[in-house]
């Protein structure tokens, strides 16, 4: 093994790389364990565990996506290590090197004495002029980060290309390597005890040296490395500090093991932390529980492993030494505050069985025990507790504590069903990777709470103080209430890097303690960052895929403490292997199947004990071959009580049981069809869920030349090869921000159907509705009739109560009403604050029509017998209009209205136009030249110009104009007179104009595709109208983004919002902001005037869309912030719009009901004037005579 190292030192000098050897992955690293917490009593275990669970939806809003979550990595950091004696975090300020390969590393730049005062800081970017002189060293440090996101390297993106050649498993010579450097001094209260050097993640290889001594060697960019470093430290009492280096490879041969559909990012990204422990210890336990076939008793077990130092035999343990282990009920626990002696909330204590029957692969001791009646753990009821398994030595003092939170709970599988605790549930859940789309994939824990209340001009300082009588006053300026956020910030952070500089190791900001050192500190504090679970929670999301690699430890803490099902996945995919025919998946190497079965050995080992892991994954598209039938050999050995998962088996048995592992694909304007998948589900035994693809933008944040940020993809950074937006497949943006399609997601908690009665459906697998609040609203066209509570009893789990219509308090109102439309909503409210969120938030609303008890009489409007309507031709204009009321000019040459002014006032130009192009969404892009966007450029839709081939007056009277337009669609560049050929007519459209002396426009149009086009993005009308009608007010679906494939959450009801807020801003421009089922839309200024337009003559609702961006303008910008704004506003009104697809973004997948087919059209719209005083509905009512 020397000789291997002294390859490993000096790699130029005999050639052998071991980072290009599958066989050579880990060096002097400490087998696979669970997490270490290195407690000194059973009472800090427990309040270890109290202070951890102290989070809720309070801190959601405090998530930092910006510059700012540089600094607040070092906060997640230490809260790591608080309340734990004796971990210590070493993430901060480290020194850094990046040189361009292994061969120019600096020599031995793992030396004490070597001198790295020239090295730079991480990160590497920094803007230090709000900070004080003192600290600027300090504050642009920090470990754990991704150094490309730091100005060192390019981050890449790709989907599935590797982005080296494939020639496994060899790596490229210029093979970015980082050189750290970090000094650190080891706690004297420490002394005796054995030292671990723990990384929680490093990508993609390293090896570590303290003082000099190569200490060793790991890959897995995912998992922790964990060494030994008693020896190589200095001696306590020396006054000498550590220096701790470590060098980074970016590619190794683990790189062909991570070919995951993400950002290619290095470095040390997750914490790193000194342990210490006793010289025997507990290495490591497993915690088991079975219950009876009535749910009603557990029998409880933990497998324990003891970690014994040279001078220490194995055999004399238990002569020598005792093991317990103890059950705490951790809810009544923090019922109390934690004020009260802790044995009283001891429900099971467990024993040393003599006659154990171990887990694969183990050799340790097996302590069991029974508890009664226990309360049970699912995503719904997440009741944990607190397993603490103590080491005591003869004399009975304890040695070493270890504590975890478990859950008691079974997963088992019926025919067809997948059963938690004996009941059959549905997986309503979506897949997660980690990004932070400023630092990567490092992870916050923490975040600056930045909803303070602050008096103008009252807080201009901050007083540091330690217990050693050392001060430190930070002086700022006053300030003013609107700038209390960004100074916050510059407060925290300095705070953070002041007290690394004078000694204090760590702010907690809840009870302001540094350890033993106490500050002061004014209206600061540091809170946990749940945002990704508390939105999934309030969606009604009840399960997360970790896609596609373990993540990071405190993920499966509040995992297990919320409630979310999940599926623990192997750092394993090969994806790109697909692309060569000659290259065979590693998973048909024995070569490869050493490396493969250490990932997979280390995921469970660290999660084992986790409750809510329902499935351990091998990985995903990586082929399969033996060595994955080796790796559930493995896991089916060792953890026979969960499921296993590969979604590369391809398995081609009869279909018995499905959970989609991706479905539902939400990238850009997406999710389509998901409802359609929900109805199968629902109705079909045997399909029992899955999870979306995904759920974050993996967008990162970059400067423009021009200073502004925006959300850069593959090749914004000149990284090469790529596969630019492919990334964008969230639910949200990568700050979190919900797409509208999350509101859209159909996981309902309550469902509810109408017949000849409302049936209440309780669609919940263990909560019955006691903490729900039921509402029922009656809307009568767009008027609320009436509104209240829903009176209800429990309605359990999977169960459902019928509400006879004619005896709820709504029918009264209904069979009164005259409405020609009626909706029922249904709202489901919580009644309590919980964790995930606070009362009264809406966990499930529903809408349905009811049956109308009137028909639709519209009243015909008189016309003003005196009234004359004036008309004239001048030119290629017809000019018609009331005077000094209105005017309408029609351009003959283009059939279009050239303007339209009331009282002056322009309320619409550039209109009335056909329309049947969209900008293409990411779906519509999916397929290549089988896509539905080339088969439209194909077919010219893209640069179609409409001429109007004639335009007359055909009547003209006193009340009424009819002017009669025939519109023939041809490619651009055709339109023209001495080119037009009929042959190369795209689409015919008959289109009338009745103008009324009242001020009302109908318009009728035909529209008369070519039968040989394909599926048609759109079927309507384009006008524009001026900016200064940017209130729009609509009767329809909303109040979010919705289309005809997209908008079963969307409610029927009257909606405003301004143009900007209509649109959705898509990372890739696309077709975005439209509304669904529209009736009527208004567009207003501030004071209520403006132009109203509807459906007309038993048309079907239209699909609106207004924006400042054209439509040409959507399409070519390829980033939102390079969109240019129009001089007008946009309008569409869309007879028929094409769905929006989402089944994938690789193939054409818009169902076939959501196609708008290329045949004839027919409908009709009415525009009108507005003032304020104007009542849209009267107008919709109304009807006007022929």
């Amino acid at each position: 093994m020397a000789s291997i190292v002294g390859q490993f030192v000096f790699p130029s000098e005999n050639g052998h790389k071991v980072w290009e050897d599958p066989s050579f992955i880990k060096w002097r690293k400490r087998d696979a364990h669970v997490t270490l917490r290195c407690h000194d009593t059973v009472e800090g275990s427990l309040r270890y565990w109290y202070e951890r669970s102290k989070v809720d939806f309070l801190v959601s809003n405090s998530a930092v996506w910006n510059d700012d979550a540089v600094a607040s990595a070092l906060d997640c950091a230490a809260f790591w290590a608080k309340g734990l004696p004796f971990v210590k975090s070493l993430s901060g300020h480290w020194k850094f090197f990046l040189a361009p390969n292994p061969k120019n590393v600096p020599v031995k730049f793992y030396d004490n004495g070597f001198q790295d005062s020239s090295w730079a800081n991480l990160p590497g970017k920094c803007d230090l002029n709000y900070f004080p002189l003192a600290v600027r060293s300090l504050i642009c440090s920090a470990v754990p980060s991704n150094w490309q996101l730091h100005g060192f390297d390019l981050p890449i993106y790709t989907n599935i290309q590797y982005p080296f050649p494939l020639t496994p498993p060899l790596v490229p010579e210029d093979n970015p390597t980082g050189c750290y450097r970090k000094y650190f001094s080891i706690p004297k209260q420490w002394e005796g005890r054995r030292i671990l050097l723990h990384f929680e993640a490093v990508d993609s290889a390293f090896c570590a040296w303290v003082n000099g001594a190569l200490v060793g060697y790991s890959q897995d960019s995912r998992l922790p490395a964990e060494f030994e470093i008693t020896d190589y430290c200095h001696p306590f009492g020396s006054g000498k500090e550590n220096v701790l280096a470590v060098q980074v490879f970016r590619w190794s041969d683990g790189s062909y093991l991570e070919d995951q559909d993400h950002w290619w990012l290095s470095g040390i990204h997750r914490d790193v932390l000194l342990l210490a422990k006793p010289q025997v210890f507990i290495g490591d336990y497993f915690f088991k529980s079975s219950l009876d076939e009535n749910f009603l008793n557990a029998d409880i077990q933990v497998e324990v492993k003891i970690d014994v130092s040279r001078e220490n035999s194995t055999n004399s343990i238990l002569s020598n030494f005792s093991l317990e282990a103890t059950l705490y009920d951790s809810e009544r626990w923090y019922d109390t505050d934690g004020n009260v002696d802790v044995s009283s909330f001891n429900v099971a204590q467990m024993d040393l069985n003599p006659f154990p029957s171990p887990s694969l692969g183990f050799h340790g001791y097996v302590l069991a025990g029974k508890l009664e009646k226990p309360k049970l753990w699912s995503a719904e009821h997440p009741h944990l507790y607190t397993l603490v398994v103590v080491l005591k030595d003869a004399s009975g003092k304890l040695v070493d504590c270890e504590s975890c939170q478990v859950g008691i709970r079974q997963i088992s599988r019926a025919p067809k069903q997948l059963l938690f605790n004996g009941h059959p549930i549905v997986i309503r859940g979506v897949n997660r990777h980690e990004h932070h789309p400023r630092i990567g994939k490092t992870n916050l824990e923490s975040c600056m709470v930045k909803t303070l209340v602050v008096q103008s001009g009252i807080r201009s300082w901050m007083e540091l103080s330690a217990d050693s009588g050392e001060v430190a006053v930070l002086h700022y300026r006053h300030f003013q209430e609107e700038e209390a956020g960004d100074i916050y910030d510059l407060l925290l952070v300095t705070f953070m890097a002041w007290s690394i500089h004078i000694g204090m190791h760590h702010f907690d900001g809840l009870d302001h303690r540094i350890w033993d050192q106490h500050v002061q500190i004014q209206g600061l504090s540091c809170l946990i960052f749940l945002q990704d679970l508390i939105l999934m929670k309030q969606n009604n999301i009840n399960a997360v895929r970790n896609s596609h690699y373990p993540q990071h430890p405190r993920w499966y803490e509040l995992c297990d403490l919320f409630g979310l099902y999940m599926i623990d996945e192997a750092n394993i995919e090969t994806h790109g292997f697909d692309l060569s025919d000659h290259v065979k998946h590693p998973t048909l190497e024995p070569s490869w199947a050493y490396s493969m079965l250490d990932r997979v050995i280390g995921m469970v080992e660290r999660d084992k004990n986790h409750a809510c892991i329902i499935s351990w994954s091998l990985g995903n598209e990586s082929g399969y071959g033996p060595n994955h039938s080796s790796l559930a050999g493995w896991i089916r050995g060792k953890d026979p009580s969960r499921l296993l998962h590969y979604e590369g088996g391809g398995s081609r048995t009869p279909s018995t049981d499905i959970i989609c592992p991706m479905y539902s694909h939400a990238m850009g304007n997406s999710n389509g069809n998901i409802h359609e998948y929900w109805k199968a589900i629902d109705s079909t035994l045997g399909l029992q869920g899955g999870f979306i693809w995904d759920w974050v933008d993996q967008a990162l944040l970059k400067e423009g030349t021009d200073g502004v940020k925006y959300w850069a993809y593959g090749g914004d950074f000149g990284d090469t090869p790529n596969d630019l937006n492919f990334c964008l497949n969230g639910l949200t943006w990568p700050d979190r921000t919900p797409h509208p399609a999350l509101n859209g997601n159909p996981n309902m908690a309550i469902s509810v159907s109408c017949r000849a009665y409302l049936q209440i459906a309780n669609t919940q697998f263990f909560e019955a509705t006691q903490g729900l609040k039921f509402s029922w609203f009656l809307h009568g066209d767009e008027y609320l009739l009436g509104s209240g509570i829903l009176s209800l009893p429990v309605i359990e789990p999977l169960s459902s109560h019928d509400i006879d219509l004619e005896s709820s308090p709504l029918y009264s109102l209904w069979k009164s009403s005259s409405a020609t439309e009626v909706f029922v909503t249904i709202t489901a409210e919580l009644a309590h604050s919980t964790r995930w969120a606070e009362a009264g938030h809406i966990a499930a609303s529903t809408q349905m029509p009811l049956p109308a008890k009137s028909e639709h009489n519209s009243h015909v409007i008189k016309m003003n017998e005196s009234a004359t309507l004036f008309g004239e031709c001048l030119g290629d204009t017809i000019i018609l209009g009331k005077p000094d009321v209105w005017e309408i000019k029609i351009n003959t040459k283009t059939g279009t209205i050239d303007s339209w002014k009331v009282k002056g006032f322009p309320v619409m130009h550039k209109g009335i136009l056909p329309c049947l192009w969209r900008a293409p969404t990411d779906n519509d892009i999916g397929g290549g030249p089988n896509s539905y966007a080339s088969k439209w450029k194909a077919a010219s839709l893209h640069d179609m110009l409409f001429h109007a081939e004639s335009c007359s007056i055909q009547k003209l009277t006193n009340h009424v104009a009819q002017i009669a337009v025939v519109f023939a669609g041809f490619p651009r560049g055709q339109e023209n007179s001495h080119l037009k050929d009929e042959r190369s007519i795209i689409c015919k459209v008959e289109m009338s104009y009745w103008i009324y002396e009242s001020g009302d426009v109908i318009v009728k149009c035909n529209v008369y595709p070519r039968d040989d086009l394909p599926p048609l993005p759109r079927v309507g009308v384009e006008f524009h109208v001026s900016t200064a009608l940017d209130r729009i007010k609509w009767y329809g679906k909303g109040p979010f983004e919705c289309y005809p494939d997209r908008k079963e959450a969307a409610h029927i009801g009257v909606y405003e919002k301004s143009v900007a807020d209509l649109h959705v801003p898509y990372i890739v421009p696309v077709e975005c902001s439209g509304r669904a089922d529209v009736r009527w839309v208004a567009f207003q200024n501030n004071d209520g005037f403006g132009l109203f337009g509807s459906i007309y003559g038993g048309s079907q609702p239209m699909q609106l869309n207004a924006s400042y961006y054209s439509t040409a303008e959507l399409d070519r910008a390829t980033h939102h912030e390079e969109l240019v704004k129009g001089d007008d506003i946009e309008v569409h009104l869309d007879h028929k719009h094409m769905g929006l697809g989402g089944d994938d973004s690789w193939s054409p997948c818009v169902h076939h009901q959501y196609l708008v087919p290329p045949v004839p059209y027919s409908f009709s719209l009415r525009f009108s004037p507005l003032s304020a005083s104007t009542s849209c509905y009267d107008i919709y009512r109304s009807k006007l005579p022929e």
